[in-house]
């Protein structure tokens, strides 16, 4: 089969599952078209394998998603972040703004101080874990544990911000 044949049965086979993953990512009907069909247009260019499939395409299509979405100002990237993280769509402007300011106040008051410096050198100044682990003397591994831990303590508690 021609590659162009190929990546025709792959399009067929895959592209509604894959953009139900961009839109359910993305929240947005055009931006889903177009990161499925620049997966698709960069494996067409790049002379795609047989060995591509569907777990391959999911890992491409989340992939060009979440570059998508750094490439977004950083007050869109954040809500689709939650979103992505499964906290529901945030639509009002004061919404936002409050559960931004509710979950920044968790990190900041109830989280550990270790979890919170480092939630804080990852997620608002965007430090790799090397970094991090550099600056404050401990293992990637222990920025690892703090920050699922924060994560984790955010994952349980944002229940009682939504109500």
């Amino acid at each position: 089969m021609t590659t162009k044949g190929m990546i025709e049965r792959l399009f067929k086979e895959h592209y509604s599952h894959l953009y139900s993953l961009a839109y359910t990512m993305l929240k947005d009907e055009e931006e889903a078209h177009d990161v499925v069909h620049e997966v698709f247009s960069n494996i067409l260019h790049t002379g795609a394998h047989e060995e591509y499939g569907k777990g391959f395409l999911i890992r491409c299509v989340r992939n060009q998603c979440i570059n998508l979405i750094r490439r977004m100002p950083r007050k869109e990237s954040i809500g689709r972040r939650l979103v992505i993280e499964g906290y529901g769509e945030l639509t009002e402007d004061e919404d936002f703004e409050e559960m931004l300011a509710a979950i920044h106040k968790m990190i900041v008051y109830e989280l550990p101080e270790q979890s919170s410096r480092i939630m804080t050198l990852r997620y608002e100044e965007g430090l790799s874990y090397q970094t991090i682990a550099d600056r404050l003397g401990i293992s990637k591994v222990a920025v690892y544990r703090h920050l699922r831990t924060g994560i984790d303590y955010l994952r349980k508690n944002i229940k009682r911000l939504e109500n």
